[in-house]
């Protein structure tokens, strides 16, 4: 069994630090699985969610029009598929990847607030743990999913 002490880290607080520094590269880790590890990337890929939802809605107008699916044009255009079949799938995906990083949020979340609160190095050591492990559990729970990108 490791032995964890202040001692070892120099400060209650340092060690606050790298365990929430640690729960953010883990739940980093995670999101590099399904959506491309650049600057932006999560932002492309919610802004072209919400393209393709406009575009379902109003019922896949054929020819697409540029101007108001944008995003939904561009990705048609750059696969060489059609709007509604780019968007279909698109969903689809999205659709299981926020299924999937939601809950993993949620226990990011729900692990730094305890780590805020917790007092001893050993408390944070078991925090960070047991949402490892909780996180594994949801994604064996939730099969493959593909990549957004």
């Amino acid at each position: 069994m490791t032995t964890l002490s202040v001692q070892r880290y120099g400060s209650l607080e340092k060690t606050r630090s790298e365990y929430l520094a640690k729960i953010d590269v883990f739940v980093e880790d995670f999101r590099k699985q399904y959506v491309a590890p650049i600057a932006g990337q999560g932002l492309i890929c919610s802004l072209l969610a919400q393209d393709a939802k406009a575009y379902k809605t109003a019922g896949y107008p054929t020819p697409v029009d540029s101007t108001a699916y944008p995003w939904v044009a561009g990705l048609a255009s750059g696969v060489q598929a059609s709007a509604k079949t780019v968007t279909d799938v698109y969903l689809q995906k999205y659709f299981a990847w926020e299924q999937a990083i939601a809950p993993v949020e949620m226990l990011a979340l729900a692990a730094k607030y305890r780590l805020r609160k917790a007092a001893t190095a050993r408390e944070m050591h078991d925090i960070f743990q047991t949402a490892k492990t909780n996180v594994q559990v949801l994604l064996t729970a939730a099969g493959t999913i593909e990549p957004l990108d």
